[in-house]
């Protein structure tokens, strides 16, 4: 699973999710809740009408922007069914009407591929994030999330538990 560079570093590249699902920002929040639970992941990278990186939208956002009731029973998920409004100011509004542009994160933390996998983790801790866009060439290719670190860790750590108990 985990792979080392050739200089014994964990990059970014040996542990991020390639198959990439974004959010257009013309996409409404309740199509994002359906997104986010029909795939089971928590947030996406935000793309333009040229696919080009302009934001991130997650379970997060959705809170801060008070989207009730859209989380599955067992609370992991968000359910787009239940999604009922979100409020602005005093104004209550429809999921179905809300834009992702209107609630995304516009500032994006992004690495390239090559970047070690700690110096993401520092940044993740710092700014109290759960993801980083990874691009190449300006390109989106990837993400890595907190998810995935922990994944990369417990399996460091189930190679090297005997290492570590002598």
């Amino acid at each position: 699973m985990t792979q080392l560079d050739s200089s014994g570093t964990l990059t970014a590249k040996s542990i991020m999710v390639r198959k990439v699902i974004s959010v257009g920002l013309e996409m409404t929040v309740r199509e994002a809740a359906k997104l986010f639970h029909d795939n089971k992941i928590s947030g996406a990278p935000v793309v333009d009408a040229n696919g080009g990186l302009v934001g991130v939208i997650s379970q997060t956002d959705m809170a801060r922007h008070r989207v009730r009731g859209a989380l599955s029973k067992d609370g992991s998920y968000w359910n787009p069914e239940s999604a009922a409004g979100i409020i602005f100011g005093e104004t209550e509004r429809s999921s179905a009407s809300i834009k992702v542009k209107e609630i995304m994160t516009k500032h994006v933390f992004s690495a390239s591929e090559s970047t070690p996998v700690r110096d993401i983790m520092r940044i993740m801790v710092k700014e109290k994030i759960h993801r980083v866009i990874i691009t190449s060439d300006g390109k989106l290719c990837g993400v890595l999330s907190t998810m995935d670190v922990l994944r990369a860790v417990l399996h460091w750590l189930n190679r090297h538990a005997q290492d570590l108990e002598d």
